[in-house]
């Protein structure tokens, strides 16, 4: 059983989820069009390890949608989140936080679970996908556009839209 099966959500009701690429292409693939579950939060009102997003209006975190109390694939009636299995690698290996090296909040989950070493492999791999998503960010944020739009940066991204 995952060890989130288990769980009461405390963890999607807490945090804002910054998302890579990859993440959004996995939220796709289950038939989610980007503009639903994309948030694009000002570098001023929230601060992250992930590289800030040139758009028209300034700088901005792509994260996953919120509504007003907790993220948007969250069921709060089941207690379950929506699209486990392809939701993002910050939301799977919580509570462990790869940016802090360590534990973060761990009073919010009760079920701190051990991971194989396929998993360790694939957020390896993810690792690699999140500097990868770096070097494009900078690439992005420092070209002379004419077009600053959340839709440019996604397909500059090489992400498609899907209907």
């Amino acid at each position: 059983m995952d060890s989130c099966e288990k769980c009461d959500g405390r963890c999607c009701q807490k945090y804002i989820v910054p998302l890579t690429p990859y993440d959004v292409g996995q939220i796709q693939c289950l038939g989610h069009h980007p503009y639903t579950f994309i948030e694009w939060v000002s570098v001023s009102e929230f601060s992250c390890e992930y590289p800030d997003i040139r758009l028209e209006s300034g700088y901005h975190y792509m994260v996953l949608k919120r509504n007003s109390k907790h993220c948007i694939f969250f069921n709060k009636k089941e207690n379950k989140c929506e699209i486990h299995g392809s939701h993002p690698i910050l939301c799977r290996i919580y509570p462990f936080d790869p940016y802090i090296r360590g534990v973060r909040q761990k009073h919010l989950c009760d079920s701190v679970r051990n991971f194989t070493a396929q998993e360790l492999e694939h957020f390896c791999q993810e690792e690699n996908n999140r500097l990868d998503f770096f070097e494009k960010a900078i690439s992005w944020n420092s070209t002379n556009k004419k077009n600053w739009s959340p839709h440019a940066f996604l397909k500059y991204m090489g992400l498609k839209e899907k209907s």
